[in-house]
């Protein structure tokens, strides 16, 4: 109550969102369209660290705003940077043509190997990126491309030295885009160290039994079998554009022409189109030289790749932030330096398509607040962009595509896969958010995505201000899995951890209560009035949901199962009248249960979206399809509908604004219940308001479905699973003993009832009164007295007491604010200048 009574001073104390260093606009945003009048906690404390540039591990409760703690600073970075692109950019454009071809000819090409535009198992020297090694999987291939290639016309050659006699190299040309294991696909073509060329996965001896140039030391087989290398050999690597041809020699030896009629690669063909000094490896290492130092087998009338002037080159778009476009038909250089995005400076993952569409809606609306940005004459604002399955990804690749995407939002999944197939670049990535971050990792292969999304990032060399930045937000950091993580894509980063080591507590704005349902309660039930309309889960009739169940048929401890599962639609009807609910949140365990409760309510009076029928439903769960599921939470936002029926999809993260209920049909059934209780029941009393969460548990085991790999219920196989079935039991009950446990550290613990079909649950006083003046889903400052100004059924001792602090508070207030200014009046009159 001290601290409800405080916030008012609070308020004018607080230094705000402009102390934490964003800019105008964004403060305005918040301040007026979202109507966040001060940060919360975490936000206070990770917004200017994010800014800074340093990685954040935030772990706060449920409901305290940790989606702007890291979407505003993750604006506000790439404005800054767009900003300073447009100024260098139009900085640029104002230097005379003929400066700019100055300054184009003296670029210093950088013929190494890259560092982002390799597999994650090739290994590179640090000191001149030219020795290779791939040494970590004697099964995989693994490949690399230069920094750059070559775009114009000439004879071109380099060479590469075997240095160990176990592996196997591939050496030759490939595209930009072209699959690392050279000679995969159409755009590559390699020289193997087994004696074969490769390319578009045609394999052939080489040379080749036609040529004629083979010396005169080559026997007849392996004129047919090829002549292969291998540790102290020097392979020289000749790419005639005039002719199109590609050759290699061995030891100076040339072993003629590999491949005729390659593509054209001119001056008048687009980036795509330039061939680039590849390389591949089979637990091998190997060295490249381009000519920087002295080659040992220059072919006449060919060029050593480091001679090649920046008309004839280009440089590999996955390791630069700038390239060179020539122009056709110009024998000058007319190239002039641009800024290249890259793909976008942000990437946000998130775990489930609904989370990350939200976050995506997020930072759309906060960007529409920015200021614009001028380059080239023309404006254009900070941009956003969504890849998430269920959804037609090529309107944000056309975005990618053309530079246009600042911050990418999206799921594991997509998003390695796109990296994969390079429609997406990430060298100019510069903050990697994982948002609950747990959830992510508790799925393998997400964790393997992310991985693959890391390596994909340039972690080599990076300048200290132009480093990656990753971020960790979640209710619970606290797992072994993140931990690990942690260790391995994260550079001391700085813990704000505001839950401490109970990875389960709640904020204080959340009241807990259990409703206790016994099976006994059935027979009366009965007796009293309609046992109702609802159809179970079929566990306890081999899966079939439409046959009829005899509890007599059963065993007592099924019995009392089935008896559960019809008790409780029922209770949550009596519930929701009990307690007048407006609007609730139902979590069901799986998707057949949502959609068996859906049909109960909508017989019981609820139409599909009029808010007036009194249990208005629809379901968001995972097997709906994407544009369902935002139809209906857009139907619940905006006061469409009364329940909102949903598994644990909609559990992490989803903000439901002023959401006053949220009712559990089950507790939590897996390996972390409590986390998971955590994430369900943390959609009420977010932002300081006041919510209710409610379970109802069974006073008796129920059994439940708990399918094989690739199953889904119902199941004609109900066994247990152990046993090759289907179902397992399940006791509420110890779960509820973890939960209460949980919240020994709250002020509030968990209220406990019990229902009775015969008459109404009689409710604790304070809980009474909260109900009655309509206290949940408002603002704790309005929670004391309800929207008409009186104090319900509050007790007159506590009301009087109650009036007499609050003036005191507010002395003390003001009292303190008035200290607060003195001591910066003092501070700023002795400043040092």
């Amino acid at each position: 109550l001290f601290t409800s009574l405080c916030t008012d001073s609070r308020d004018q104390m607080a230094g705000g969102w402009a102390s934490l260093g964003l800019i105008p606009e964004l403060v305005e945003a918040v301040e007026e369209d979202c109507g966040w009048a001060l940060p919360t906690a975490i936000q206070d404390e990770c917004i200017p660290l994010i800014l800074g540039g340093g990685d954040v591990m935030a772990s706060a409760e449920t409901g305290s705003g940790k989606t702007a703690a890291f979407a505003l600073p993750a604006l506000q970075l790439c404005h800054e940077a767009a900003a300073a692109a447009a100024a260098a950019n139009s900085s640029a454009i104002r230097q005379s043509a003929s400066t700019v071809r100055e300054d184009a000819k003296q670029i210093a090409l950088p013929w190494e190997m890259s560092i982002r535009d390799r597999s994650p198992l090739v290994a590179l020297q640090p000191k001149n990126r030219l020795v290779i090694q791939s040494k970590k999987d004697s099964k995989q291939w693994s490949g690399i491309r230069s920094q750059v290639g070559i775009l114009g016309g000439g004879k071109w050659y380099y060479e590469c030295t075997i240095r160990d006699d176990v592996g196997i190299v591939r050496v030759g040309w490939s595209t930009i885009d072209a699959s690392l294991e050279l000679g995969l696909d159409s755009k590559g073509y390699g020289y193997g160290g087994t004696g074969f060329t490769v390319h578009a996965k045609q394999y052939e001896p080489y040379p080749r039994p036609a040529d004629g140039d083979i010396e005169a030391e080559q026997n007849e087989s392996s004129k047919h079998e090829g002549v292969s290398f291998g540790k102290g050999d020097v392979i020289g690597c000749w790419l005639d554009l005039e002719e199109r041809q590609i050759s290699f020699s061995k030891n100076g030896t040339p072993l003629g022409i590999a491949f005729s009629s390659i593509h054209i690669v001119s001056c008048h063909d687009p980036p795509e189109a330039s061939l680039f000094p590849t390389v591949s490896l089979k637990n091998a290492e190997c060295e490249i030289n381009f000519g920087a130092s002295p080659l040992q087998h220059v072919p006449p009338g060919y060029q050593p790749l480091v001679t090649a002037n920046s008309e004839a080159c280009i440089l590999n778009c996955h390791d630069v932030d700038v390239d060179i476009d020539t122009k056709a038909n110009d024998t000058s250089l007319k190239n002039t330096i641009h800024m290249r995005m890259g793909g976008p400076m942000a990437i946000i993952l998130e775990p489930t398509r609904d989370l990350a569409e939200q976050t995506y809606r997020t930072c759309v609306d906060l960007a529409s607040r920015m200021p614009p940005l001028t380059t080239n004459n023309e404006q254009y604002m900070i941009l956003a962009a969504l890849l998430v399955g269920g959804m037609n990804p090529q309107p944000t690749l056309d975005l990618l595509q053309k530079n246009k995407v600042d911050i990418l939002v999206g799921t594991p999944p997509i998003v390695s896969s796109m990296i994969q197939r390079r429609k997406l670049l990430t060298n100019n990535c510069q903050l990697f958010i994982l948002d609950e971050a747990d959830q992510l990792l508790v799925d393998s292969s997400y964790r393997d995505q992310i991985l693959q999304i890391y390596q994909s990032f340039q972690t080599g060399r990076r300048e200290a201000m132009n480093r990656l930045q990753v971020c960790f937000f979640s209710a619970t950091l606290h797992s072994r899995e993140v931990q690990t993580l942690t260790e391995r894509i994260c550079h001391r980063p700085t813990w704000v951890d505001l839950r401490g080591k109970d990875n389960s507590k709640l904020p204080d704005t959340i009241h807990h209560c259990v409703i206790r349902v016994h099976p006994s309660a059935y027979e009366t039930m009965v007796q009293k009035q309609s046992p109702g309309l609802f159809t179970t889960d079929a566990v306890h009739r081999g899966g079939e949901i439409s046959d009829a169940v005899n509890l007599s048929s059963l065993s007592e401890k099924e019995a009392d199962s089935e008896r559960i599962k019809l008790l409780k639609p029922r209770v949550l009807v009596d519930v929701m009248e009990q307690f007048k609910m407006e609007q609730v949140l139902v979590f069901c365990r799986t998707n057949l249960d949502c959609d068996l409760l859906e049909q109960y309510l909508k017989q019981m009076g609820g139409g599909g979206g009029d808010g007036i029928n009194r249990f208005s439903c629809r379901v968001l769960a995972g097997m709906r399809s994407m544009m369902e599921r935002q139809a209906n939470l857009k139907a619940f936002n905006e006061g469409e509908l009364r329940v909102l029926i949903a598994t644990d999809v909609a559990a992490r993260g989803i903000d439901i604004p002023e959401l006053p209920f949220v009712v559990q049909m089950m507790l939590p059934f897996g390996t972390k219940p409590t986390e998971t209780y955590v994430h369900r029941v943390g959609r009420v009393g977010r932002a300081n308001r006041m919510g209710l969460a409610i379970s109802i548990i069974g006073e008796a085991k129920e059994k439940v479905w708990w399918c094989q790999n690739g199953q889904k219920p119902p199941c004609v196989n109900t066994s247990l699973f152990e046993n090759g079935g289907n179902c397992k039991w399940f006791d509420e009950r110890s779960v509820l003993k973890q939960v209460t446990s949980m919240l020994k550290s709250n002020k509030i613990g968990m209220t406990s009832l019990t229902w009775r079909p015969d008459e109404m649950t009689i409710l604790p006083g304070e809980l009474q009164s909260m109900v009655e003046g309509g206290c949940y889903g408002s603002h704790v400052n309005d929670s004391l007295f309800n929207p008409h100004g009186h104090t319900g059924n509050m007790d007159p001792q506590v009301q009087a007491y109650l009036t007499d602090v609050s003036a005191k508070v507010s002395e003390l207030g003001a009292t303190e604010f008035a200290l607060q200014s003195e001591f910066w009046k003092l501070k700023d009159r002795f400043r040092i200048a």
